[in-house]
């Protein structure tokens, strides 16, 4: 498992707000290609904050990262399971933690249904007590049966791996494409009844907006 890798920022700003988009997001949030830049390939070489910019993994999301005033961060960054290179990421700023993990498959390292310790979990540095995880869950239970080993979750082992890293809420997405809306939110009830979640859900959907850290509501 890769060694993370830590970026600090400077300390500022009063909350962060996390907005999910397909679009640019208004002129005030920055230009979206920015962060991408900065994100794209993992490659960090240099002390780098996060301001007002957003981000995205590929087609799938855009994330835009708002903060009043200029938005202090950490950004850690990690390779997770995949079998393709596929870095996740955590931010944390003002008092909050964001953790990204797009194509992720930690349930690879689960022997006999059971969760190994915390240095065999893919991804867990990066999503440990995270206020927001946002997390591939892709398939039901019987499509990732057909699908072990290709770095995809179903929407059980999300839960159970947020559940496991302590996150205070869950955003699923990353979701099949062959997969509408009723089904996701089928897919969503199904998981919530069986894992009975201690954190808050919520399916990515196109504008979704969540507050997290000193200034969010509680």
């Amino acid at each position: 498992m890769s060694e993370p890798q830590r970026i600090r920022g400077e300390d500022g700003g009063n909350r962060s707000r996390i907005a999910l988009a397909r679009e640019n997001v208004d002129d005030h949030v920055g230009r979206m290609d920015a962060l991408r830049h900065r994100l794209s390939a993992g490659g960090f070489h240099r002390r780098q904050s996060i301001g007002e910019h957003g981000g995205q993994d590929g087609d799938h999301l855009t994330i835009a990262i708002i903060g009043f005033g200029e938005l202090a961060s950490n950004l850690l960054t990690a390779l997770i399971s995949h079998p393709g290179p596929t870095v996740g990421y955590r931010i944390e700023a003002d008092g909050g933690v964001i953790s990204y993990l797009s194509d992720h498959e930690p349930a690879l390292c689960r022997r006999n249904g059971r969760w190994p310790g915390r240095e065999w979990v893919s991804g867990f540095d990066l999503a440990v007590e995270a206020d927001l995880l946002i997390h591939d869950a892709q398939y039901t239970d019987e499509e990732y049966d057909g699908h072990v080993g290709w770095g995809h979750s179903s929407y059980r082992h999300a839960f159970e791996f947020a559940s496991y890293v302590g996150a205070r809420k869950l955003v699923a997405f990353h979701h099949d494409p062959g997969h509408d809306d009723e089904m996701l939110n089928r897919l969503q009830e199904n998981a919530i009844r069986g894992v009975r979640p201690n954190f808050a859900v919520s399916g990515g959907c196109e504008g979704a907006v969540f507050d997290i850290g000193r200034g969010a509501a509680q």
